[in-house]
């Protein structure tokens, strides 16, 4: 049970369980000197991880990791903290909407400051973490509005509510947005296979005529998936193609 709960924080994290990744590598080569080096430092990273997703919403520090690791595997305060500050540093630990215990990371040189262009999830989630790390963020959005795609439509002097955009989540396991979903007590809604759309007049549109559009799509998809990727065309003219480049140059 324990090993499995080991891997599981390490699949959810979006990381091998059993192996360090090419990145890890380059930042601990000491990790690599013996498997006993390998088995150590797995263990450590997996339960820091293992640590954090029991309680996202609660900042995970160096010395709460050191204290709950087990004996001999904390003895090495040193190689715990280098450990703690990678994950923390690439975003594996103590990111989105927690409770910070330390106060702010003091830049070692002048304090620097960052501007973030737009406020949508990842220019906030940016801002946040920025700010985390000890930089000065200012951020800057040209709508009235914060979210970007996150849209959710409120009816005046009505109970309709609707969603205009990200307001899916795919894939469950190793998403950071189900952990983000756990800080802000947000509640999923599984999405039924049933899925009907209507047109700009409230028709609901003919299922067979949906299905052939849908068809469509993914063969000009992937016809232009083979076009850049196996015959190698990315540009027309000396212009880079980009995805909507492509449909015009296709459906044309």
């Amino acid at each position: 049970m324990y090993i499995l709960a080991l891997r599981s924080a390490a699949s959810n994290s979006r990381l091998p369980y059993d192996k360090l990744t090419a990145q890890e590598l380059v930042h601990f080569p000491d990790a690599s000197d013996s498997k006993a080096s390998t088995n150590l430092y797995l263990f450590i990273r997996n339960k820091i991880l293992q640590l954090w997703l029991l309680e996202p919403n609660v900042e995970l520090t160096s010395e709460d990791a050191i204290d709950q690791l087990p004996i001999p595997f904390n003895s090495d305060r040193r190689f715990v903290r280098r450990i703690h500050g990678f994950l923390q540093r690439y975003g594996f630990i103590n990111y989105g909407n927690f409770h910070r215990l330390a106060s702010a990371l003091v830049l070692t040189s002048k304090r620097k400051r960052v501007v973030i262009i737009g406020a949508g999830a990842a220019g906030i989630a940016a801002m946040k973490q920025l700010h985390f790390f000890g930089f000065d963020v200012v951020m800057l959005e040209a709508r009235k509005r914060l979210g970007g795609r996150v849209h959710t439509y409120h009816q005046k002097d009505s109970s309709v509510v609707a969603d205009l955009g990200a307001m899916v989540v795919t894939g469950i396991n190793g998403n950071p947005i189900v952990t983000m979903m756990r800080q802000t007590q947000c509640t999923p809604v599984r999405i039924t296979p049933d899925c009907p759309i209507y047109d700009e007049y409230g028709k609901l549109v003919d299922q067979r005529k949906d299905e052939l559009v849908a068809e469509a799509f993914k063969k000009i998809g992937d016809t232009a998936s083979y076009i850049a990727h196996t015959l190698g065309v990315t540009e027309v003219n000396g212009k880079n193609l980009s995805i909507a480049d492509a449909y015009n140059e296709i459906l044309e």
